[in-house]
């Protein structure tokens, strides 16, 4: 019995170490998007997601916000760049509503909101980072 105890323990801290460490941001692949420090990818039936893209000779992170509710939600967060072991967000929030079921998509020539340059957070070496949105609520 104390076996199996110490085993799951353990089990448990490698799961919970590795949700965590975030992976690098992704040239041209959606990711998702770690919204807590429990590695959560989903708040209030929400789901974050972010990818690295150029627009323009510049490199940007896009974001994009899936609400599987069916009803409208407001969407409130801070970006965050998480490198070098430490989260580093933005100043101030930024708000955005979601249609029942549908996405907002984040792409050069859309929405400000979901479009952050990559390094106007803090500056890092070209893939070490990864993007996260702190703070994240959603409202009916």
């Amino acid at each position: 019995m104390k076996k199996l105890l110490i085993t799951l323990v353990l089990l448990g801290s490698v799961l919970f170490g590795k949700a965590q460490v975030p992976t690098n941001i992704t040239n041209g692949t959606w990711q998702s998007a770690v919204l807590r420090a429990d590695g959560a990818t989903s708040v209030e039936g929400v789901e974050s997601y972010c990818m690295k893209v150029t627009c323009n000779n510049e490199e940007f992170i896009v974001i994009k916000f899936k609400n599987t509710n069916n009803y409208k939600v407001a969407v409130e967060w801070t970006d965050a760049i998480y490198y070098n072991g430490n989260w580093n967000p933005s100043t101030g929030t930024k708000k955005i509503y979601v249609d029942a079921n549908s996405e907002s998509i984040g792409d050069c020539n859309g929405n400000i909101k979901l479009k952050l340059g990559v390094n106007s957070i803090i500056s890092f070496p070209a893939g070490l980072g990864h993007y996260s949105t702190m703070g994240l609520t959603v409202k009916q």
